[in-house]
Parts: structure tokens; sequence; C-alpha cells
């Protein structure tokens, strides 16, 4: 078993990590001067939670995953919360760890906080891998037998079980955790997409639903962003309650920032679609690409190498989709597309992973959210679509010039 001051050591880097990592966050890594106190970002995100009888109710005290701990829920044991895409689950985590380290989460004497979509292998084994500095003196063993003898001081977050690839499906332990057929006294809560790994969470003893912002919430985020005395923000938030579709889009987070982007990118324009949200931020992209490469750009021309690193993108996506992959080797990215992979992986539409495992950060690179990655999916097939067309018309233009007789 490890020493006192081998415990200390994992307390302190975990501490130290999450005040160093999650104290700020950049929403959109194109945007560098986009960083904002994770607080700014994520706040008050309402909850629902489902009584005995199946039904989701509102609760009027609980407005964060901490508050949770804080309450009389906290002897629950294991606790599953879910979620649209972008409603804000992994910040909402975030800020659980950010808590924990600052000594503000009850009881509970260690937090690990583990994404479930860089999970390769056994839960013990992905502490070290996301977690603690390689030059640690406790071993994985060690370590998980001290967490064995104290389990009830021991809270998993566990982020994004949507995610988790088929791969490490087979060999993980993860599901074995959240069910309570490992470690059982540990507090374990796990985040999830809705309608997502349902039998694998089906045994946890509380259900919460993260519904998103309220109508203040968006606002304030809004005035931090543009500046609280901003006219442009002013003017932003007069057009989005005036509209009931795009103050429905709002109420997502993610969408909140991309919103506030569009609006500051493209001359105080707003979509009128989620789908046309997502083209104008990828016209915004490729805009600062071009600036960025010293490449003309208007926005009627169609720069040929651009549209190519976008095609390839959208195959990408929807071959990672397909094979439930979210992490994309950067190797294998440049030995598949040649001369437009370079494009591709510098538009700031991939970045690179932000898993704690160096290897990861080096080797892979994503899709800043899942969502991103599922509309250039959807962006590929509609390109076959387009092309399958345009087939057919040529083919009817040669039938017509080139008539049988």
């Amino acid at each position: 078993m490890g020493s006192p001051d081998h415990i200390g050591e994992v307390l302190t880097s975990l501490a130290d990590l999450y005040s160093a990592e999650y104290a700020h966050v950049r929403p959109l890594p194109w945007c560098e001067d986009l960083n904002l106190p994770l607080a700014q970002v994520f706040t008050n995100l309402q909850l629902q939670v489902r009584d005995d009888r199946g039904r989701f109710k509102n609760t009027n005290t609980i407005v964060s995953l901490a508050d949770i701990y804080k309450t009389k829920w906290a002897a629950v044991k294991r606790i599953r919360v879910e979620g649209p895409p972008g409603i804000g689950k992994s910040c909402s985590c975030q800020k659980l760890a950010l808590v924990w380290s600052s000594g503000n989460l009850g009881n509970l004497g260690i937090v690990f906080l583990l994404e479930m979509r860089h999970l390769s292998g056994k839960v013990k084994d992905a502490i070290f891998e996301q977690l603690l500095p390689k030059d640690i003196k406790i071993t994985p063993d060690q370590l998980w037998s001290i967490i064995e003898d104290y389990q009830h001081d021991v809270l998993f977050i566990l982020d994004g079980l949507d995610e988790l690839s088929q791969a490490a499906r087979e060999v993980t332990d993860v599901v074995d955790l959240i069910q309570g057929k490992i470690l059982r006294n540990c507090h374990v809560l796990v985040t999830s997409r809705p309608y997502q790994c349902v039998k694998d969470l089906e045994n946890c003893h509380r259900f919460y639903k993260i519904v998103g912002y309220s109508q203040e919430n968006s606002i304030d985020f809004i005035y931090n962003f543009f500046g609280q005395t901003s006219e442009t923000a002013a003017k932003l938030v007069v057009e989005l309650t005036s509209n009931t579709y795009l103050s429905e889009i709002v109420v997502n987070p993610l969408n909140n920032v991309l919103i506030c982007v569009v609006w500051r990118d493209n001359g105080e324009k707003l979509p009128s679609s989620k789908a046309e949200l997502y083209e104008m931020i990828v016209y915004s992209i490729i805009r600062r690409y071009c600036s960025k490469k010293d490449l003309p750009f208007e926005e009627d021309a169609s720069l040929l190498n651009v549209e190519e690193a976008l095609r390839g993108l959208g195959e990408l996506s929807w071959e990672g989709l397909q094979q439930d992959r979210l992490q994309f080797n950067i190797d294998d990215i440049t030995a598949e597309y040649g001369v437009h992979a370079e494009d591709m992986l510098n538009l700031d539409l991939l970045t690179r992973d932000y898993s704690f495992s160096l290897i990861k950060r080096t080797c892979y690179c994503s899709f800043l959210h899942k969502t991103f990655q599922e509309y250039f999916a959807a962006y590929f097939i509609g390109q076959l679509v387009v092309d399958e067309s345009k087939q057919r018309e040529e083919m009817e233009d040669n039938k017509k010039s080139n008539p049988i007789s």
C-alpha cells in the first residue's frame, strides 16, 4: 500500500490539475481571444430530477452538480446525468472537479474526473493516463488498493459514457464500476446523451437531466461576451428575445457561444436554423483561415483546396461515426488524404485532443464537439447526393446529344 506521503502527492496533483485546466475555458479553440472563467460560461444550469414514477420535474434548489453533494442526496452512491449535445454536461463535470480542488465539496476526500472518449482500458490505468504525472511515486495497483479501502470518500466523475468506443468497452471495467459490481461503495456520477447507454445506467440510484440555460443565463453570457455596456450585446439580446426559434436555440450553452461568434463575425446577421448556424460558423472559420494564409476570399468564390478539405473532413466524420470513433490519428489522416491533409488539419475544425495523456495530445485530433462531427457527416452525405444528381443530369444530357438511332 502507498504511504501517506504518496496519497498526499496524488491529492495535490489532482487539485493542481483541476485548478489549472478548468479555471478558464476556451469554448472555441480558433477564437484565441475568447478565454473565459468557467463559471462565466456555464452557470446556473437548470436540472430536472426523475421521480419514482419515471416523470421529470424541476428542482428548485439544486442548480449545479456540486449542489447535489451538498444536499441530503450526498449519500446517494450512483447518479446518472443526461442532457442533449452542447448543453453543458462536460463543463458541469469540470466545475464539480474545480469545486473539489478548492476544498468545497462536502466530505469527499478524492475526485477522479475521467473522460470516457479517452478511455482505452481499465479504470485504474485511466487514472494514471489521464490525470496523474508520469513521475508520481505510487503505482496503479497501490492507488487502487487505497481506493478499495476508502470507497466512501471517493467520487468518480465519468464524463460522456455515450462516447466510450466499442473497442474500449470490450476491455474496460468502467461499466462494472457504474453498476456497482466493483467498488460498490464509491460515489459515481456519470453523464451521457439522452437515450444512450440506457442498459448500462439503469441501476443508478438517482437520475438527473440537464435542461439548459434560462433566458437570464443566456442574456448574462451575451453581455459577458461583448461587454456589459456594449450596444452590440443589447442589439443581439433584442433580436433573440423577439425571435421565438432562436431564443429556444440559445438555451443550449454551446449554441449560445456560437450565436455570439456568428453575430460578431457576420455583420450582425443571425441564422434562421441550427443547420445555418453551423454553416455560418464554418464560413467564419474559412474566412479566418484564408486571411491567415493570405489566400483570396470572396463570399461567392470557391477555393478548390478548401472545398476538398471540407469534403475530406466530411468523409472522416462519416467514417468515424460509423465506427463509433471520435479521435483520429494525425498520421492516418496524412496518409489517407495526401495533399489535402494539411488543409484539413489547419482549418481549425480539427483540434489537438484535450486528453491529459501526453501521447494522445501529440498524436490525435478530434472535432471541437461531437455535434460538429455530426454536422460534417451530414455535409458529406449531402455532397454525395449532389454528386449523384449531377451525374444523372450529365447522363441525361449525353443521351439527348447522342441519341441512339
